[in-house]
Protein backbone atom coordinates (compact mmCIF):
# COMPACT_ATOMS: atom_id res chain seq x y z
CA UNK A 1 0.00 0.00 0.00
CA UNK A 2 1.51 3.38 -1.11
CA UNK A 3 1.63 6.12 1.68
CA UNK A 4 -1.09 8.19 -0.47
CA UNK A 5 -3.42 5.74 -0.18
CA UNK A 6 -2.38 5.22 3.53
CA UNK A 7 -3.03 8.78 4.26
CA UNK A 8 -6.16 8.82 1.97
CA UNK A 9 -7.95 5.70 4.31
CA UNK A 10 -6.72 7.73 7.70
CA UNK A 11 -8.47 11.05 6.38
CA UNK A 12 -11.61 9.05 5.28
CA UNK A 13 -11.72 7.62 8.75
CA UNK A 14 -11.75 10.92 10.40
CA UNK A 15 -13.64 13.14 8.00
CA UNK A 16 -16.64 10.47 7.36
CA UNK A 17 -17.76 9.60 10.76
CA UNK A 18 -14.65 8.75 12.97
CA UNK A 19 -16.17 4.93 13.34
CA UNK A 20 -13.37 2.42 11.57
CA UNK A 21 -10.62 4.04 12.99
CA UNK A 22 -11.69 3.57 16.63
CA UNK A 23 -12.24 -0.23 15.79
CA UNK A 24 -8.85 -0.87 13.90
CA UNK A 25 -7.12 0.07 17.02
CA UNK A 26 -9.39 -1.89 19.27
CA UNK A 27 -8.46 -4.68 17.27
CA UNK A 28 -4.94 -4.08 17.45
CA UNK A 29 -5.14 -4.18 21.20
CA UNK A 30 -6.87 -7.31 21.16
CA UNK A 31 -4.48 -9.06 18.65
CA UNK A 32 -1.98 -7.62 21.67
CA UNK A 33 -3.77 -9.01 24.77
CA UNK A 34 -3.82 -12.13 22.90
CA UNK A 35 -0.37 -12.49 22.17
CA UNK A 36 0.33 -11.58 25.93
CA UNK A 37 -2.15 -13.86 27.66
CA UNK A 38 -0.06 -16.53 25.24
CA UNK A 39 3.43 -15.67 26.34
CA UNK A 40 1.87 -15.37 30.12
CA UNK A 41 0.04 -19.16 29.88
CA UNK A 42 4.32 -20.46 28.55
CA UNK A 43 5.65 -18.61 31.34
CA UNK A 44 3.27 -20.62 33.71
CA UNK A 45 3.98 -23.93 31.77
CA UNK A 46 7.75 -22.99 32.33
CA UNK A 47 6.87 -22.05 36.05
CA UNK A 48 5.35 -25.64 36.87
CA UNK A 49 7.99 -27.43 35.05
CA UNK A 50 10.38 -26.38 37.16
CA UNK A 51 8.72 -26.46 40.14
CA UNK A 52 8.04 -30.20 39.23
CA UNK A 53 12.00 -30.60 38.43
CA UNK A 54 12.17 -28.93 42.01
CA UNK A 55 11.02 -31.58 43.62
CA UNK A 56 13.75 -33.76 42.34
CA UNK A 57 16.24 -31.27 43.68
CA UNK A 58 16.77 -33.12 47.81
CA UNK A 59 17.37 -36.18 45.89
CA UNK A 60 20.30 -34.82 44.21
CA UNK A 61 21.11 -32.45 46.93
CA UNK A 62 21.52 -35.98 49.18
CA UNK A 63 23.37 -37.78 45.94
CA UNK A 64 25.80 -34.85 46.31
CA UNK A 65 26.66 -34.80 49.75
CA UNK A 66 26.86 -38.39 50.31
CA UNK A 67 28.47 -39.92 47.30
CA UNK A 68 31.23 -38.76 44.52
CA UNK A 69 29.36 -39.59 41.82
CA UNK A 70 28.03 -36.70 40.85
CA UNK A 71 29.38 -35.44 37.38
CA UNK A 72 29.51 -31.74 36.64
CA UNK A 73 26.83 -31.86 34.32
CA UNK A 74 24.89 -33.05 37.17
CA UNK A 75 25.83 -30.03 39.23
CA UNK A 76 25.55 -27.56 36.72
CA UNK A 77 21.98 -28.69 36.08
CA UNK A 78 21.02 -29.20 39.72
CA UNK A 79 22.13 -24.93 40.28
CA UNK A 80 20.05 -24.18 37.19
CA UNK A 81 17.40 -25.23 38.69
CA UNK A 82 17.99 -24.26 42.03
CA UNK A 83 18.30 -20.57 40.30
CA UNK A 84 15.26 -21.06 37.87
CA UNK A 85 12.76 -21.64 41.07
CA UNK A 86 14.06 -19.07 43.16
CA UNK A 87 13.49 -16.97 39.79
CA UNK A 88 10.18 -17.80 39.35
CA UNK A 89 8.93 -18.07 42.97
CA UNK A 90 10.03 -14.39 43.59
CA UNK A 91 7.84 -13.42 39.97
CA UNK A 92 5.23 -15.63 41.02
CA UNK A 93 3.16 -12.86 42.85
CA UNK A 94 3.76 -10.15 40.04
CA UNK A 95 3.09 -12.69 37.42
CA UNK A 96 -0.53 -13.39 39.17
CA UNK A 97 -1.16 -9.91 39.39
CA UNK A 98 0.08 -9.20 35.61
CA UNK A 99 -2.38 -11.96 34.46
CA UNK A 100 -5.02 -10.30 35.91
CA UNK A 101 -5.00 -7.17 35.01
CA UNK A 102 -4.43 -8.54 31.79
CA UNK A 103 -7.86 -10.42 31.84
CA UNK A 104 -9.28 -6.98 33.00
CA UNK A 105 -8.10 -4.94 30.10
CA UNK A 106 -8.94 -7.57 27.35
CA UNK A 107 -12.64 -7.74 29.46
CA UNK A 108 -12.74 -3.80 28.79
CA UNK A 109 -11.59 -3.73 25.05
CA UNK A 110 -13.68 -6.37 24.32
CA UNK A 111 -16.98 -4.24 25.51
CA UNK A 112 -15.69 -1.12 23.75
CA UNK A 113 -14.99 -3.24 20.54
CA UNK A 114 -19.14 -4.58 20.87
CA UNK A 115 -19.98 -0.52 21.50
CA UNK A 116 -18.37 0.53 18.84
CA UNK A 117 -19.59 -2.01 16.13
CA UNK A 118 -23.56 -0.45 17.66
CA UNK A 119 -22.17 2.77 16.58
CA UNK A 120 -20.49 1.87 13.05
CA UNK A 121 -23.92 0.56 12.11
CA UNK A 122 -25.21 3.42 9.27
CA UNK A 123 -27.99 4.25 7.15
CA UNK A 124 -28.03 2.86 3.45
CA UNK A 125 -27.82 6.70 2.66
CA UNK A 126 -24.83 7.72 4.76
CA UNK A 127 -22.97 4.64 3.67
CA UNK A 128 -23.80 5.48 0.06
CA UNK A 129 -22.35 9.01 1.16
CA UNK A 130 -18.97 7.30 2.74
CA UNK A 131 -18.20 5.93 -0.23
CA UNK A 132 -18.46 8.04 -2.80
CA UNK A 133 -16.75 10.70 -0.31
CA UNK A 134 -13.54 7.84 -0.26
CA UNK A 135 -14.23 7.31 -4.07
CA UNK A 136 -13.27 11.06 -4.29
CA UNK A 137 -10.41 11.29 -2.18
CA UNK A 138 -8.60 8.51 -4.30
CA UNK A 139 -9.69 9.96 -6.83
CA UNK A 140 -8.13 13.68 -6.30
CA UNK A 141 -5.41 12.30 -4.53
CA UNK A 142 -3.84 10.49 -7.84
CA UNK A 143 -4.20 12.92 -10.07
CA UNK A 144 -1.86 15.24 -7.43
CA UNK A 145 0.40 12.50 -7.68
CA UNK A 146 -0.09 12.64 -11.74
CA UNK A 147 0.28 16.16 -11.29
CA UNK A 148 4.07 15.81 -9.46
CA UNK A 149 5.10 13.05 -11.87
CA UNK A 150 4.49 15.34 -15.01
CA UNK A 151 6.28 18.53 -13.36
CA UNK A 152 9.02 16.35 -12.46
CA UNK A 153 9.45 15.79 -16.46
CA UNK A 154 8.27 19.36 -17.46
CA UNK A 155 11.09 21.68 -15.72
CA UNK A 156 9.17 21.42 -12.20
CA UNK A 157 5.74 23.03 -13.63
CA UNK A 158 2.46 21.48 -12.64
CA UNK A 159 -0.12 21.07 -15.38
CA UNK A 160 -3.09 23.90 -16.17
CA UNK A 161 -5.05 21.06 -17.34
CA UNK A 162 -6.01 17.57 -16.47
CA UNK A 163 -5.59 16.01 -19.86
CA UNK A 164 -1.61 17.30 -19.82
CA UNK A 165 -1.20 14.74 -16.50
CA UNK A 166 -3.82 11.89 -17.74
CA UNK A 167 -1.20 9.63 -18.92
CA UNK A 168 0.59 9.61 -15.62
CA UNK A 169 -2.17 8.19 -13.80
CA UNK A 170 -2.56 4.52 -12.67
CA UNK A 171 -4.40 1.83 -14.39
CA UNK A 172 -7.02 1.25 -11.66
CA UNK A 173 -7.97 4.85 -11.10
CA UNK A 174 -11.78 5.23 -10.92
CA UNK A 175 -13.06 6.14 -14.27
CA UNK A 176 -16.63 6.38 -14.11
CA UNK A 177 -15.63 10.13 -12.42
CA UNK A 178 -14.97 13.16 -14.29
CA UNK A 179 -12.28 15.10 -13.45
CA UNK A 180 -14.48 18.38 -14.46
CA UNK A 181 -16.31 17.90 -11.44
CA UNK A 182 -12.98 19.08 -10.15
CA UNK A 183 -10.89 22.33 -10.50
CA UNK A 184 -6.92 23.18 -10.76
CA UNK A 185 -6.43 25.66 -7.95
CA UNK A 186 -2.47 26.01 -7.93
CA UNK A 187 -0.22 25.01 -11.97
CA UNK A 188 2.60 26.93 -10.55
CA UNK A 189 6.34 25.87 -9.68
CA UNK A 190 6.72 22.69 -7.75
CA UNK A 191 9.79 24.03 -6.45
CA UNK A 192 7.99 27.11 -5.47
CA UNK A 193 5.56 24.99 -3.52
CA UNK A 194 8.47 22.76 -1.58
CA UNK A 195 10.58 25.94 -0.84
CA UNK A 196 7.96 28.66 0.38
CA UNK A 197 8.50 29.36 3.80
CA UNK A 198 4.97 30.60 4.56
CA UNK A 199 2.74 27.68 2.87
CA UNK A 200 3.62 24.58 3.27
CA UNK A 201 2.41 21.39 0.90
CA UNK A 202 -0.19 19.68 3.58
CA UNK A 203 -1.49 22.99 3.49
CA UNK A 204 -1.53 24.10 -0.37
CA UNK A 205 -4.85 23.29 -1.99
CA UNK A 206 -4.01 21.50 -5.83
CA UNK A 207 -7.45 20.61 -6.33
CA UNK A 208 -10.83 21.35 -5.24
CA UNK A 209 -14.43 20.48 -5.89
CA UNK A 210 -16.36 22.45 -7.91
CA UNK A 211 -19.69 22.51 -6.33
CA UNK A 212 -20.54 21.66 -2.50
CA UNK A 213 -22.47 18.70 -1.63
CA UNK A 214 -25.01 18.53 0.65
CA UNK A 215 -24.50 15.39 2.86
CA UNK A 216 -27.23 13.00 4.68
CA UNK A 217 -26.11 15.65 7.63
CA UNK A 218 -28.13 18.44 5.53
CA UNK A 219 -24.76 20.03 6.41
CA UNK A 220 -22.18 21.07 2.79
CA UNK A 221 -19.22 18.80 1.82
CA UNK A 222 -16.61 19.40 -0.51
CA UNK A 223 -13.44 17.32 -1.66
CA UNK A 224 -10.15 19.03 -1.61
CA UNK A 225 -6.38 17.49 -2.55
CA UNK A 226 -2.93 18.98 -1.43
CA UNK A 227 0.37 19.39 -2.31
CA UNK A 228 1.57 17.37 -0.16
CA UNK A 229 -0.67 13.99 -2.06
CA UNK A 230 -3.66 14.31 0.85
CA UNK A 231 -7.07 14.42 0.05
CA UNK A 232 -10.11 15.09 2.33
CA UNK A 233 -13.60 15.48 2.38
CA UNK A 234 -14.48 18.44 4.46
CA UNK A 235 -17.91 19.80 5.98
CA UNK A 236 -18.42 23.55 5.76
CA UNK A 237 -16.37 25.43 8.51
CA UNK A 238 -18.29 28.33 9.99
CA UNK A 239 -16.79 30.79 8.46
CA UNK A 240 -17.16 29.31 4.95
CA UNK A 241 -16.02 27.38 2.39
CA UNK A 242 -14.95 30.55 0.23
CA UNK A 243 -13.28 32.28 3.41
CA UNK A 244 -11.54 28.80 5.03
CA UNK A 245 -9.72 28.48 1.26
CA UNK A 246 -8.41 31.85 0.93
CA UNK A 247 -5.23 30.58 3.39
CA UNK A 248 -4.93 27.24 1.70
CA UNK A 249 -4.51 29.16 -1.88
CA UNK A 250 -1.19 29.55 -2.92
CA UNK A 251 -0.43 32.12 -5.98
CA UNK A 252 3.55 32.07 -6.05
CA UNK A 253 5.94 33.78 -4.87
Amino acid sequence: MSMTKLKLIVMSALVLGGVVTPLVIQHQALVKQREENQALRQQVERMTQVETENDRLPNLVAGANNAQSIGDDQMHELLRLRGEVALFRHDRAGLAKLMEENARLRGSLLAATESGAKTEHLSQEEEAAKQVGIAKMNFTGAWVDAFKKYAAQNQGQMPTAFDQARGFLPQDINSTMDPNQFEIVYSGSLQQIQGSKTYKPPYIIVLRERQAIIGPDGKRHKAYAFADGHSEVRIEPPEGFDEWEKGRIFAGQ
